[in-house]
């Protein structure tokens, strides 16, 4: 009977172990895929000078995410930002990212938010993490 519960034991802790290094795997992909979108957004924009005039920026950017394979929006919103105006903030119609202009005595530079999304049934809506990003300063 002694060696039963230890078997039983020994299987809890594999158990255990087995999950722990998924989740870690689940949050280090999920981290990858929101940096790598963050960037693309972040690069679209520096190309482009920080231009929002011109639609193409837009779409560009969707048509990235769309490659990459990120999520669409599911109806949230972009958090306000301390300094930041409603017309100064951007949110994507299709995915889910934040483009928050801000102007500095130098000139205007862009913060972008993309967000980590776990596929989880009933808590997975409820953790979005965002990872943070900013461009270069836009002179002029």
């Amino acid at each position: 009977m002694k060696a039963a519960t230890s078997n039983a034991m020994l299987m809890n802790i594999i158990i255990v172990f087995i999950v722990v290094v998924m989740a870690l795997l689940v949050t280090s992909i999920s981290y990858t895929k929101a940096f790598r979108v963050k960037n693309r957004i972040i690069d679209i924009i520096e190309y482009h000078n920080g231009d929002f005039s011109d639609l193409k920026i837009t779409d560009e950017i969707n048509e990235s995410l769309k490659s990459i394979g990120y999520r669409y929006n599911t109806g949230k919103t972009c958090p306000e930002m301390d300094g930041v105006s409603e017309e100064d903030t951007y949110t994507g119609s299709d995915y889910l990212y934040c483009i928050y202009t801000y102007n500095s005595a130098r000139g205007k530079y862009y913060k972008v938010i993309a967000y980590m999304y776990f596929d989880l049934p009933i808590i997975g809506d409820y953790i979005n993490i965002k990872v943070y990003g900013e461009t270069k300063i836009f002179y002029g």
